[in-house]
């Protein structure tokens, strides 16, 4: 796991709210947020997934960027185009990406996705995540630790 400083409203105007994914688990409160970056062929972002699992009272904003070739790029699409995004999300990430719907729609605002965020300076891989304490991991966490990162993004909002 790396760890480096960068806010996650520096991610957000670089990658826009516009190209991610709002998926909101139980009720969060104000500062309960945080962005992951990840790809559906990569096993580390699946495993990410399952441990998304147990977190609860949080928004999650994710960046789906086609890092691992042409596959990606496919159910990408297909998730973006979707009805709803975040259920096709869950079902790619789950392993059930071949039967996502065949649906075509406008997808420039996720095509360039990963140009924009290969401006962030501490970003090397997937899964990725950043939080509003300013703190951006690259690698997998655990959800004791995405909760301590959540509870400290919402303590420095709140100040």
């Amino acid at each position: 796991m790396g760890e480096s400083k960068l806010a996650l409203t520096d991610v957000m105007k670089i990658a826009d709210f516009s190209s991610a994914i709002k998926v909101v688990k139980g009720k969060p409160g104000y500062g309960d947020v945080m962005v992951l970056i990840t790809d559906p062929q990569c096993p580390y972002c699946r495993s990410m997934h399952n441990t998304m699992k147990g977190l609860d009272n949080v928004t999650i904003y994710v960046l789906m960027v086609n890092s691992l070739g042409p596959k990606s790029a496919e159910i990408n699409r297909k998730v973006w185009c979707s009805p709803n995004r975040v259920a096709a999300y869950e079902t790619a990430w789950s392993g059930g990406a071949g039967s996502l719907s065949e649906v075509s729609c406008n997808t420039e605002v996720i095509d360039n996705l990963r140009a924009r965020l290969r401006q962030l300076p501490a970003w090397r891989a997937v899964p990725a995540m950043a939080f509003l304490g300013g703190r951006f991991i690259n690698g997998e966490a655990s959800v004791s630790e995405i909760k301590q990162e959540i509870a400290m993004g919402k303590s420095s909002v709140q100040k």
